[in-house]
């Protein structure tokens, strides 16, 4: 499957809500990729076993291709506040921006050490 990098313009107040809906959607994703591995039948045929296998692959793959996207995001952003003053005075708690760049790096972790915690992102 062929992937491309696409790029629209929003407010400048708006890239944390972006960067958090896509963080929600990493979770379903994990969901999905849990309860595929929870039913995997290890006594079916390899050709059936193989398939489940791969979309597993995939999906983990589309995850960590978005959380490199929340990542380009959450320093565009960064730098773009250090741009300028004008954006600077309106833009969110700095504390928003660590929030999320902390939850990435969470998940980074939980994926790295293969311990996925189900549920969705903490409030």
């Amino acid at each position: 499957m062929r992937k491309v990098n696409i790029s629209y313009t929003v407010d400048f107040e708006e890239v944390p809500e972006i960067v958090e809906k896509i963080y929600e959607d990493l979770f379903r994703v994990l969901d999905e990729v849990r309860d595929e591995m929870t039913t995997l039948n290890f006594n079916v045929g390899l050709s059936s076993l193989s398939k489940h296998v791969d979309s597993i692959r995939l999906k983990l793959s589309k995850i960590d291709r978005r959380i490199d996207d929340c990542y380009a995001i959450t320093v565009g952003y960064q730098q773009a506040g250090l741009k300028s003053d004008e954006v600077r005075e309106e833009k969110p708690e700095s504390g928003d921006l660590s929030d999320l760049s902390n939850k990435i790096s969470s998940l980074k972790d939980m994926l790295a050490s293969g311990s996925v915690a189900v549920g969705g992102p903490e409030g």
